[in-house]
């Protein structure tokens, strides 16, 4: 018989919060629950989680810690310079930093998209994980379906609206193959090279995610979605994170969650609905 788990997934936007119309990388965040194992780090008030991160592009734009902090360091040194006497200048400033970051980052120029409707897309863990004795990078596909899936109007929220009207529709079902991007040589799919497609690696389909009808709008309390914390590192042995992005990634999760409880007077528990 297959396992069956229930899960929470939330989907995102990456740098734009107020409007889902410009170009954004987007977040497929899935919560496996009650998943049995051994965790060695996470947070001990989710041990019985098992988290997902995947966005809509194949890989990262920086190789590893390194690259990434040299990306940072740009990103720092321009936006701490003395503030522009004009708005050309402003324009001209803003020019020279995107060609500098393209330059030394070329994996940025495709790495925003414009979707329709975040039903469609395919996601990509990027980073490697633990497969037991082995390693590979988590996917999550769209699966045929005949639930329409409208897309998004010219609105601020156009990508919640697609979300909502998709899931809202009788029947709906909504399915994803999930799975794993198999590292087959270690030559020629590095772990420390996120900006690599790991091209030739097989991927191998896990599970399967359904995504039934339902109201999120008024059924999932905004209280109840401000409270949801996803961490790479919250995961047993057998599917840790690898490499130098994702141990960073757990200091920062980490700070961005202590944060986000303190603004949000959140409490250190798993959220109930």
């Amino acid at each position: 018989l297959p396992i069956l788990f229930d899960a929470w997934i939330r989907f995102s936007n990456g740098r734009n919060t107020t409007d889902q119309r410009p170009p954004d990388v987007h977040g497929m965040a899935i919560q496996l629950l009650d998943v049995p194992g051994l965790r060695t780090r996470g947070d001990p008030a989710r041990s019985l989680v098992q988290d997902f991160l995947l966005v809509d592009q194949p890989v990262f734009f920086a190789r590893d810690l390194t690259s990434f902090l040299e990306f940072l360091e740009v990103k720092v040194r321009h936006e701490s310079a003395p503030p522009a006497t004009s708005p050309s200048e402003r324009v001209a400033r803003e020019r020279q930093q995107a060609e500098e970051l393209l330059g030394k980052f070329p994996e940025l120029a495709k790495f925003f998209s414009e979707p329709g409707n975040v039903l469609r897309s395919e996601y990509n863990s990027q980073t490697p994980y633990q497969f037991g004795p082995r390693s590979g990078r988590w996917f999550a596909k769209p699966l045929p379906t005949a639930t329409p899936l409208p897309e998004g109007r010219d609105t601020p929220r156009k990508l919640s609206e697609s979300l909502r009207d998709s899931l809202a529709q009788p029947g709906a079902t909504i399915q994803f193959a999930f799975g794993i991007q198999l590292q087959t040589d270690l030559e020629r799919m590095p772990l420390e090279d996120a900006t690599d497609p790991w091209a030739g690696a097989p991927c191998i389909n896990l599970a399967t995610i359904t995504i039934t009808e339902q109201d999120f709008s008024r059924s999932i309390p905004t209280q109840f979605a401000e409270s949801l914390e996803f961490d790479p590192w919250h995961a047993v042995v057998e599917h840790l994170p690898l490499g130098s992005l994702n141990q960073v990634r757990h200091l920062v999760y980490e700070d961005s969650r202590n944060r986000r409880r303190q603004a949000r007077d959140i409490r250190e528990r798993q959220p109930v609905v």
